[in-house]
């Protein structure tokens, strides 16, 4: 009968194994929370633009992304209804304002959209449907998703946006992004009165839908070589790849959440190797003695191995349970989309093992030079 050398190995000193377990398991757990937070910025980061309804968007060439969008003239949209490939055209003016609620005295920026409350502007029915409640002058309605910095407010609510009392005739749910905790969706008339009259007759944003069967990378192509150099035409693609750029790699906060996301990679990294290093350099001596008595050096790699994956199973599961409680944590505070997917399993769990292997073989290759008279 086979001595079950790894068993054995691991029951001896329990308050260690649990040690080695804990700390892998904190670092395991640091990077799958630093992981669900970037995943969830970028997906917030083109919130808005998942939820309207386009092929293509119509925007200035000096576009940079949700906030500094620029201006341009609807006459531009009005040009391109002479192409065969369009379906519809439609104007969209997002900018941020500020908005305040009366009765509570709080106030917070919020991102304020304007549109056609006769047109389709969602990609969603019921969100059509509601937004064609905001066709009063002054009225709006509220992101029920929106973080709460605005108090307590309803249908019915009479808040300060911008300075002019609004009144809120309903709710929607889009969610918010980055560029703000909340979200408005006014009428174009509305959003007039709010931002100016330099505002009429401008556009941030235009949404163009395509005919059935239309390449949207062609017609994109044939219209920017069509077009005015002041605006430019992207595909759904292009638009959300650039917003998702502007925020991981301008804005402080992306290069901030991004930074933190390779730091605990590294962390993670140098933690597993250090722990089950120091696992294994423990136990030196001992394995010094096995291939000594004529055990092959595969032979004590595999007791190794065998004892780095018992650790890490140990270590993993905790690391994921406590994990997935912490992104529904974080999801109510900030409203992002946090959730544990199996392709982040697939990439902590193949990064702990990859890191887990090298450190496994690193240990064990010191003992091609060891005598065990050396180590006692």
């Amino acid at each position: 009968m086979r001595t079950p050398l790894t068993w054995l190995n691991l029951q001896q000193h329990k308050a260690r194994l649990a040690v080695t377990a804990l700390g892998l398991s904190l670092a395991t757990t640091l990077l799958f929370v630093h992981l669900g937070i970037f995943h969830g910025m970028t997906h917030n980061a083109v919130r808005l633009y998942s939820a309207l309804d386009f092929d293509l968007a119509l925007v200035s060439s000096r576009y940079s992304w949700q906030l500094e969008p620029d201006r341009f003239s609807v006459r531009r949209l009005h040009y391109l209804r002479r192409y065969d490939a369009i379906d519809s055209v439609e104007p969209v003016r997002v900018r941020s304002g500020l908005f305040r609620n009366i009765q509570e005295g709080t106030s917070h920026f919020t991102l304020i959209v304007g549109i056609d409350p006769n047109a389709d502007t969602f990609r969603e029915a019921e969100l059509n449907e509601r937004a064609s409640l905001v066709r009063d002058d002054r009225s709006l309605l509220m992101d029920s998703l929106s973080m709460n910095v605005y108090g307590d407010w309803g249908v019915g609510s009479r808040p300060e946006v911008i300075g002019q009392r609004c009144r809120i005739v309903g709710d929607l749910e889009i969610g918010p992004g980055i560029v703000a905790p909340g979200l408005a969706v006014v009428s174009h008339q509305t959003y007039d009165q709010l931002f100016g009259r330099e505002n009429v007759g401008t556009a941030t944003l235009g949404l163009i839908r395509l005919a059935d069967r239309a390449d949207p990378e062609r017609v994109a192509a044939l219209m920017n070589a069509d077009l005015p150099k002041d605006v430019r035409v992207l595909t759904r693609t292009d638009l959300e790849h650039r917003e998702r750029h502007h925020l991981l790699f301008v804005r402080p906060v992306g290069v901030i959440f991004g930074s933190n996301v390779v730091i605990a990679l590294a962390l993670a990294v140098i933690v597993i190797y250090q722990v089950l290093c120091t696992e294994v350099s423990n136990r030196l001596r001992e394995f010094a003695t096995i291939h000594a008595l004529g055990y092959s050096l595969g032979f004590v790699r595999g007791v190794v191995l065998r004892q780095t994956a018992f650790i890490l199973v140990v270590s993993f599961i905790p690391a994921v349970t406590v994990s997935v409680l912490l992104y529904k944590v974080l999801e109510e505070m900030s409203r992002m989309p946090i959730v544990m997917t199996a392709e982040r399993l697939l990439f902590v769990a193949s990064l702990l093992a990859g890191t887990s292997f090298l450190a496994a073989l690193a240990a064990t290759t010191r003992l091609r030079r060891l005598e065990p008279a050396e180590l006692f």
